[in-house]
């Protein structure tokens, strides 16, 4: 038999028939992955069949496998589909990315180029090639944090990162979930960036009824073998104009203007040059091949229908999970950014919750082990990432916190293009809670950067338990006053323990002038912080109140239940009455809800890492202000006699009394903290004598010395704790002292 007579005989009617036969025959007709058979479990399902096989077939036999009519279709159909006016395929999801960033940092563009040397945000959880052409265009990157309860941008974080060299961002839509987009859009169009969304991952996803991809001005997508759907490898850029879209074409193909609606007057303008080879522009040869393009057409008709089945999916399996008997809470569910959105789930992803978070490794392994294959988040935090160092970008891990809890705690397995069956639902369940869990308890604490915040950071470190994650709050992570802010600090840590120490607190005389700031503030940040701290079932919670709390009139020695029997000091009664309701509030919630809610007093705290306020507290006012003088010279001015005594508790004493009462104390009523009851007058001597201050002083007695004694009672704490050992008064000034003198700069 002829070479032709082969040739015909396999593009008759008969070919279509034998490529499918051979197909199943190799692979099976279902869509189950065949390639891992190591993994009981798989990653991904064949999401393509025998129609695409013999659809890419027929176009190898044509003999055209450059770019061609197939391409063009798939084109038309996916702007059509994703609602963009304009789609360009190229050969994968990187290219996409690059050469949207090429055409939108190119001249061609007039003044809607975004200029090199301006600054492009890009989330720390990002894929390489999302960010490598920020680099490679000569942008300057800005990473924003994310928030792990969606895996994606920080709307919040994204507006801070803004400055007066913002041009730009990418926005990276994570394992089919999103911002946002309300919060993300507005700061966007205020700030008049050019945005590309890098959609690789959520193809479909539907965010009140506009596709991902299409808000910015381009849109990547990628069709690379486990994607929502696959050209093999394979990529598509959309956008909104046709000046971009022709310059997309232009730049795909090596800057060529083979595809340029003015093609005929710049052949004219250039008559010497060859027009079949005429570049006007850089360019790249991104160019996909014909079989993708024929692939792609079939696959876009059928991704309605394995979205909707992997969606299925994901949640068959989460609902599984959740309702096992074995289940521990051990794992913080990704959440919808708001009901506008519908998702187009990549994988089942997840991070394991806080409690669990030091087994994570182990976790992973063992999912391997079982035949569960497993992938982290894109990158984890990129900020970790080595190929940074070469581009001199110096960023700090530690800056993206919900990017380092995704990195340190998220992963995502598959959730494939076919419904599971119940016998693989049961063997994930079963291997997911059958690991063995060990929980850690997480104790957040509120003003984690204070002078008792920074005590316990010691303290948690000296007891350096495996079975306990301490986290440390400031002003910004978040505004305790608003509720929302609240519950979104509360999903990013999940704690099972609080110990509440942020207050709003000034010097006397600014207490006096400030009431209703001092009363709104306080209480507003209380109110929120037990409230939600009741919503995410916080195992124990500790607050910390104030001996301004107690009335300006007490009896010789006041015990616990005197703070509540008389009126404070006029000048700052605000603040004690919120300190009061705070009390208050903590039974409430013990008797109305069950909470183990609790609170406890501590005296005039003193210690390192305390401000350099010279009318601050007494200790520190002192120091300060001894400090100050023998800088400049000036004398140390003194007030009053000196004859009240106070008492004083160490801030390190403080720390370990409130660990103590975090795991013991479970009355209802409040405990007193008491340190050493010592004379104003005596702790000025010991101050000066410890600074080896050797200025003059001055002392002006006509300041009052307020009450002689306040004298709180400590015998409840002695009863309950009667082994705690305080910290000598000298040793513990010595140490306050050394550490003011270290650190003050004149």
């Amino acid at each position: 038999m002829s070479i032709k007579r082969k040739y015909e005989d396999v593009s008759g009617s008969n070919w279509q028939e034998a490529i499918a036969k051979e197909w199943t025959a190799r692979h099976g007709e279902t869509l189950e992955s065949k390639y891992e058979e190591r993994f009981k479990y798989p990653l991904i399902a064949r999401a393509f069949s025998t129609e695409e096989v013999t659809a890419m077939v027929s176009v190898v036999l044509s003999g055209q496998l450059t770019m061609s009519k197939h391409v063009r279709q798939f084109e038309e159909d996916f702007a059509k589909w994703t609602g963009a006016p304009y789609a360009v395929m190229v050969n994968s999801g990187s290219s996409a990315n690059l050469l949207a960033m090429a055409v939108a940092t190119n001249p061609a563009r007039g003044n809607r180029q975004v200029k090199k040397g301006t600054e492009c945000l890009i989330p720390a959880v990002c894929w390489s090639t999302s960010l490598w052409p920020v680099i490679q265009m000569g942008l300057i990157p800005v990473f924003v944090d994310v928030d792990p309860t969606t895996l994606n941008i920080d709307a919040a974080d994204m507006q801070r990162k803004i400055t007066s060299n913002t041009s730009s961002i990418v926005l990276v839509h994570v394992l089919g979930n999103t911002a946002n987009m309300d919060d993300v859009m507005s700061i966007v169009k205020a700030q008049n960036l050019m945005m590309l969304e890098d959609t690789c991952e959520t193809l479909g996803g539907d965010y009140k009824g506009k596709i991902l991809g299409t808000f910015g001005d381009f849109g990547s997508y990628s069709f690379y073998y486990s994607h929502h759907i696959t050209t093999g490898e394979g990529g598509m850029v959309v956008c909104n104009n046709k000046e971009d879209y022709d310059l997309l074409k232009c730049l795909r193909a090596h800057g060529w203007s083979r595809e340029l609606p003015n093609k005929a007057a710049l052949e004219a303008k250039y008559p010497k040059l060859d027009h079949r080879f005429l570049f006007v522009n850089v360019g790249y040869n991104l160019r996909p091949m014909e079989v993708s393009g024929a692939m792609g057409v079939l696959q876009l008709k059928r991704l309605g229908d394995m979205n909707r089945i992997r969606n299925e999916n994901h949640d068959l399996i989460q609902d599984a999970i959740q309702k096992d008997p074995n289940y521990q809470d051990q794992f913080d569910w990704v959440q919808l950014p708001n009901d506008g959105y519908k998702p187009a789930w990549f994988g089942f992803s997840a991070l394991v919750s806080k409690r669990f978070a030091h087994q994570t490794t182990d976790f992973l392994t063992y999912l391997t082990e079982k035949g569960v294959e497993n992938r982290p988040i894109i990158s984890g935090n990129f900020a970790n990432q080595p190929g940074l160092k070469l581009w001199e970008i110096d960023v700090k891990p530690e800056d993206y916190p919900g990017a380092e809890q995704i990195g340190k705690r998220g992963f995502f397995f598959g959730i494939h293009v076919v419904l599971l069956t119940e016998d693989q639902i049961k063997y994930l369940v079963e291997t997911v809670n059958g690991f063995a869990w060990n929980p850690k308890e997480v104790i957040l604490v509120t003003g984690g950067s204070g002078l008792v915040g920074k005590a316990l950071q010691e303290f948690s470190v000296a007891q350096n338990k495996e079975s306990e994650e301490w986290v440390f709050l400031n002003s910004k992570d978040g505004d305790l006053r608003d509720v929302d802010q609240t519950r979104a600090i509360y999903r990013k840590y999940r704690p099972t323990h609080v110990i509440h120490l942020a207050v709003l607190l000034m010097d006397g005389a600014q207490m006096a002038k400030s009431k209703v700031e001092l009363w709104e503030y306080n209480n507003r940040m209380n109110e929120n912080v037990l409230k939600v701290s009741r919503e995410f079932g916080v195992q124990k919670l500790l607050s910390c109140l104030s001996s301004f709390a107690y009335p300006l009139e007490l009896p010789q020695v006041a015990d616990e239940d005197a703070m509540h029997q008389g009126l404070p000091h006029g000048n700052i009664e605000t603040y004690a009455f919120a300190k009061r309701m705070l009390d208050v509030l903590s039974r409430s919630y013990r008797e109305q809800y069950g909470c183990n809610f609790v609170t406890c007093l501590p005296t005039n705290i003193f210690g390192p890492n305390g401000g350099f306020r010279a009318s601050g507290p007494v200790i520190e006012g002192v120091i300060t202000r001894a400090l100050k003088s023998a800088s400049s010279g000036e004398a140390l001015q003194l007030f009053g006699t000196g004859a009240p005594k106070r008492q004083f508790l160490y801030s390190k004493d403080c720390a370990a009394l409130m660990y103590w009462a975090l795991r013991n104390y479970n009355d209802p009523n409040t405990i007193n903290f008491v340190g050493d009851e010592v004379s104003i007058g005596d702790c000025v001597k010991q101050v000066i004598a410890n600074l080896e201050y050797k200025g003059k002083t001055t002392t002006d007695t006509s300041r009052p010395d307020g009450p002689l004694t306040r004298t709180l009672c400590g015998a409840k704490l002695a009863k309950l704790y009667p082994d705690f050992q305080k910290t000598p008064f000298e040793k513990a000034l010595k140490e306050t002292t050394e550490w003011y003198s270290k650190n003050f700069k004149a």
